[in-house]
Order: structure tokens, then C-alpha cells, then sequence
């Protein structure tokens, strides 16, 4: 459930920036766009990867990676306005101080064509991103992102056992539907994930069905913050690269997991579920929350935009877990090192003295020097998902102002 908290989370701001800046050419650029068949279906192979979809398209003639994210509108880095010279407009004069100190750049492309499959999206606009030591997507082999002002064109179903996404604008004869969980969303303007209602305990809580979320479900509700304030939480304190409660980088924030009593999605209704609540005195806006793909993984998942529904269709061995494993922190890979991302506390990693930001030299004896960047994030989820209710032990050398020192830990269920 690591980089649960999105590193894009400031897009959100940067569109009430330019929302209030009342720039209509860009926002009809944004909401611009259409696809050039009327009737079309393809099925497109996709790759999930410590769950991030990943999918390959092709803009103008040339095959780009691209990270599928609701929450985000299309955004590319610099170089591909580069390689590709679309039609651009540059609002640097109007808008510069508010993106300087950002990733993002205040100039907007229309690609004439995006190509997925035989699909093909025709002036899609988008934003755009530096391709330098400031964007933390840069951990990511990606040319930009794929976001929810193309995909609202159409009807989007992951299958995500066999990593095949459908694109189709036909929901008559689209297999796992029937029978399937059904929720009425409201769409943003311009961008923003699939915003729906779940009733999380006895809350109503506005969600939302977030693709670049690699978690599982995150919330705060009256209820949660009830549970929080009676001990019966576990703090989570963890560095973002880009924090929730400020927009300066490199924050240290602490949250909690919690094990929900029950939560009601649509007309199903599961129980005792461990989630990540977010801390209220950072999160102020009660009864808010998200949908990752670490829960949507588990369902045959169709976002149909067309119609404003999402389907849920549970998958062969369905189970949803019933509780949160793990060593007691999580880790992530900066400029070719493993070092320490969060901590739970009163763990036996926390007692010990493993600390965030600590440099991890090696695993159970295998130098992460020695490793590639696959090896590295096979190593992160092994990390971070350790099988539930099995006793695995984890040996971590760790380097600290130039000496080294063991950990030995024990991997254990929360709740």
C-alpha cells in the first residue's frame, strides 16, 4: 500500500488556479477532444506493475509509456512536446508564479492524434511537466500520464488477471456487467477521478475511483476520526514527496490505519476491512476519501463514462483481506537507492530505531547495489505486502553517517 497519498495531489490546486484565472482557451482545450470512430471496441494489453497501470499508446507516429491516472488530465513531459512540435499554448506570462514551484509547466499541447489499440483520440489537450530532479514521476519509465479528459470519451474496462484493458463505446454485449456491483459517479470538469458515495461504518463518505492511487482505500469520516480518537488506530507517519497538508516538499505527515466495521459499496457490503484513514487535523473536509487499484485488482473494473456508472465484478477466489501485514515500514527507490518511506509506530522497527530516510544497503544479505530496477520494485512489494498471516523474517542492513547496522524484523498482521 505504499504511495498511497498521490504525488500529483497538487494538480488539483493548480486547476483552481487557472479555473479562477478564467483562461477558456485552455479549459476547451482540456475538455476538447473526441474519437474518430463512432462504433468502436479493442482490447489492449497493459502491464500493472506494483499497481500502477502502465499502457503503450502511440502520439503522431511514436510509441510512448504512459501511466493511466483519473485523478490527473493528460500530461507529458517536455521532451515529447519536443519530439512531436503539437500545437501548444504557452501561458507562462499569465501563470508563471504559480507553477514555479512545481514539476508542472504552464503550457498546454493538443496532440492530434493519441492511439491506443486501433482506437484513435483525436485533439486531445493536455498539460505539461519538467524533465528534471524536481518531478518525483520521474521513478516511473513513463513519458507522461493518460488521464481522465481522454478517457471520459468512452468506456473503460480492466481486466486486471490478465491485464487486458477494453476500450469500447458499446455497452451492449461488454462482458461483466451483468451481475456486476453498480455505482452512479458524477464526473469532474476538465479532469478528476470517478466521484461516487460509499457508506463507510454508518457514514456517507464522497470517494473517489482514483487509477493513480496503487493503494487500497483511504478515508476520514466522523465515525473513523471516533475510532482515531479512541486508540483504535494504528499511526502511520510517512515522508510524501508531495505532502497533503502544504505544497512544500519532503514533508514527513503521520495518518493511521483503521479496520473498518463494515463498508457498503453499491448494493454489497463487505466487512472488517483495514484501510488507511487520513489524519483529521491535516484532512479537515469530513467524509472523504478514495478507491485504489490495490482494492480495484480484485474486481473486473469498468468505468463507464458515457453513462456515468462504474462496475465491480469480483474475480475468480475473490477475497478481500481482512487485515494489513508488514515489517513495520515501507521503503522506496531514489537515484538507484533503497531508502526507508514510512514507519509504523509501536513497531519492532520503530523500537529498534529504524528511522525514514535511513539508506538500506541490503536485504537478507543481497546488496541492492547488485540489483536492477525490476529486482528493486519486486523487492519494494515483497517489502510491503508480506503474505498474510505467515511469520516471514527480514534481515536489513542498514548505513547511517558512514557505519552500518543489522535489523532483524518479523512480519505481523496490525489488527
Amino acid at each position: 500500500m505504499k504511495y498511497l497519498f498521490k504525488i500529483i495531489i497538487c494538480l488539483s490546486l493548480l486547476i483552481s488556479t487557472i479555473c479562477k484565472a478564467q483562461l477558456p482557451d485552455f479549459m476547451q482545450r482540456l475538455d476538447g477532444g473526441s474519437v474518430q470512430s463512432s462504433n468502436f471496441t479493442d482490447k489492449v494489453k497493459f502491464q500493472l506493475s506494483e499497481n500502477r497501470i502502465f499502457i503503450n499508446s502511440n502520439i503522431a507516429g511514436k510509441d510512448y509509456e504512459l501511466l493511466v491516472d483519473t485523478y490527473s488530465p493528460c500530461l507529458f513531459y517536455d521532451y515529447v512536446l519536443n519530439e512531436i512540435k503539437p500545437d501548444t499554448l504557452d501561458r507562462s506570462a499569465q501563470l508563471g508564479k504559480a507553477f514555479e514551484k512545481t514539476f508542472f509547466l504552464p503550457v498546454y499541447p493538443k496532440f492530434n492524434t493519441i492511439r491506443l489499440g486501433s482506437v484513435i483520440f483525436l485533439d486531445i489537450g493536455a498539460m505539461s511537466m519538467k524533465s528534471d530532479n524536481s518531478n518525483p514521476l520521474l521513478k516511473y519509465k513513463i513519458d507522461g500520464i493518460l488521464g481522465a479528459n481522454l478517457m471520459k470519451k468512452c468506456i473503460w474496462q480492466f481486466g486486471f488477471k490478465d491485464t487486458l484493458l477494453t476500450i469500447t463505446n458499446e455497452k451492449e454485449g461488454l462482458e461483466n456487467i451483468e451481475n456486476a456491483i453498480k455505482l452512479q459517479f458524477t464526473p469532474k470538469p476538465v479532469q478528476g477521478s470517478p466521484n461516487t458515495f460509499l457508506m463507510v461504518n454508518n457514514d456517507t463518505v464522497n470517494a473517489e475511483f482514483d487509477t493513480g492511487n496503487d493503494g487500497f482505500i483511504n478515508a476520514i469520516s466522523p465515525s473513523i476520526e471516533k475510532k482515531i480518537e479512541n486508540g483504535d488506530a494504528v499511526p502511520w507517519t510517512i515522508k510524501l514527496a508531495i505532502p497533503i497538508n502544504r505544497q512544500d516538499l519532503d514533508s514527513i505527515e503521520t495518518h493511521y490505519y483503521v479496520l473498518l466495521d463494515s463498508i457498503l459499496i453499491g448494493n454489497k457490503k463487505y466487512y472488517h476491512i483495514p484501510i488507511i484513514a487520513y489524519n483529521p487535523k491535516i484532512i479537515k473536509q469530513e467524509s472523504k476519501g478514495s478507491i485504489g487499484i490495490g482494492f480495484m485488482k480484485n474486481f473486473i473494473t469498468t468505468i463507464d463514462w458515457l453513462d456515468n456508472n462504474i462496475y465491480l465484478k469480483e474475480q475468480n477466489n475473490f477475497n478481500l483481506p481482512s487485515n494489513k501485514r508488514t515489517f513495520g515500514f515501507t521503503c522506496e527507490v531514489k537515484n538507484g537507492k533503497l531508502f526507508v518511506k514510512s514507519i509504523f509506530n509501536n513497531s519492532l522497527a520503530a523500537r529498534e530505531g529504524l528511522n525514514i530516510d535511513d539508506n538500506i544497503i541490503a536485504v537478507d544479505g543481497i546488496k541492492i547495489s547488485s540489483l536492477t530496477t525490476e529486482d528493486l520494485n519486486k523487492l519494494i512489494y515483497k517489502i510491503s505486502e508480506p503474505e498474510l498471516n505467515k511469520d516471514r523474517m527480514l534481515k536489513l542492513r542498514i548505513e547511517k553517517a558512514g557505519k552500518s547496522r543489522e535489523f532483524i524484523l518479523i512480519s505481523y498482521n496490525l489488527f
